[in-house]
């Protein structure tokens, strides 16, 4: 997908997307007041974009022939994506399709899907840009599982060539989140400086919602009458409803108004994109002047939120529910940094005593 936006201070439309899963951003020179323009270029670029994707994988009439034993990693790869059109989300789908690709340098389109072996597995894997991290790798990995997986229970392959050893060494980072004093400061100057993207951070970190979902909510899914917030999750295709409480409802009634006027499918962030949003933060941590600051990102707004809500005693089932995780493993695996202090606290509580034998005179 593009998008087209007028940064701050300029007079044309600039254009962002991905192409070979590099993020550009080109100034397309279109008067920022033609934005019908701006709407056609951005089109024409995504149909193209479209087009590109299609071409190696889509673009072809396979005939009987070539099924059966023989089925090649090229028709294989575009039976794995009929039969998966709607299990994925189109994010998943595009993500495979750039995998894929990187797995063709490796392994020629024509081979038959049959005689891929683990070495060829290897030799992908050790195709990857080395500036990778490990849990990237992985993540490739997990897509080629799935299409393997898929061959499998199709009896297309007996097995699937993908071994246990391929599996890059996973990393555990440590979760990162912002102090008190960090939040503060960075509100501070993001109400001096940028008024509407204050409103956004507060709404991120009041509700540990993801930079690419807040983006598109729309004054629809706010239900002022049952304090219901309704969030789209891209990543998994799913619905939640996130509880609007007091203070959220208070800070939406005070700060944006205009929600309850607006058309249903009207976006209620609209002059924001995720790029925007980051380069705006940028903008602040540079202003703060505090070298550290770059480990943090919108994310960290999330892992904040959820962080803040087990400190402060609720239960991990809870904050998985609010987050969309299906599985609380995940929320404590990505999402939860337990500070010291309150684990401090915690032991305290539990009024633990230390054996000590005394010594022998």
């Amino acid at each position: 997908m593009a998008t087209i936006f007028v940064p701050k201070g300029r007079k044309t439309f600039y254009v962002s997307y991905h192409e070979n899963g590099i993020r550009k951003t080109v100034n397309t020179n279109i008067p920022s007041t033609e934005i019908k323009i701006a709407k056609k270029l951005k089109n024409e670029i995504e149909n193209e974009m479209n087009k590109a994707k299609k071409k190696n994988i889509n673009d072809f009439n396979p005939t009987k022939k070539e099924y059966g034993n023989n089925i090649s990693l090229q028709i294989a790869c575009e039976k794995f994506l009929k039969a998966h059109m709607d299990l994925f989300p189109k994010k998943h789908k595009d993500h495979f399709i750039m995998i894929f690709a990187q797995f063709l340098k490796v392994v020629p389109e024509k081979t038959p899907v049959k005689d891929i072996n683990s070495m060829m597995i290897s030799e992908f894997m050790n195709s990857l840009n080395p500036n990778l991290s490990p849990n990237t790798k992985r993540n490739y990995l997990t897509y080629m599982k799935t299409f393997f997986n898929y061959l499998v229970e199709e009896d297309i392959i007996i097995k699937s060539p993908i071994k246990k050893r391929h599996n890059p060494v996973e990393q555990r980072k440590q979760v990162v989140t912002f102090t008190d004093d960090e939040l503060i400061k960075i509100f501070e100057i993001a109400k001096k400086h940028d008024p509407e993207f204050y409103k956004a951070l507060i709404f991120l970190n009041s509700t540990g919602i993801r930079p690419c979902d807040f983006v598109n909510l729309q004054a629809g899914d706010f239900d002022f009458e049952n304090e219901i917030i309704s969030i789209k999750m891209s990543k998994t295709s799913r619905e939640i409803h996130f509880p609007m409480y007091n203070e959220l409802k208070k800070f939406l009634e005070t700060e944006l108004p205009d929600i309850k006027t607006m058309d249903k499918e009207e976006k209620i962030f609209s002059k924001f994109t995720v790029y925007t949003l980051g380069r705006r933060l940028r903008r602040i941590k540079i202003k703060m002047g505090v070298q550290h600051l770059g480990k943090y990102d919108l994310k960290t707004f999330r892992k904040t939120f959820a962080t803040d809500k087990i400190d402060k005693g609720m239960d991990g089932v809870k904050v998985a529910q609010l987050l969309g995780h299906t599985s609380v493993n995940t929320t404590n695996r990505y999402y939860i940094n337990k500070k010291t202090e309150t684990l401090k606290k915690d032991l305290n509580n539990l009024g633990l005593k230390i054996l000590n034998i005394p010594s022998q005179k």
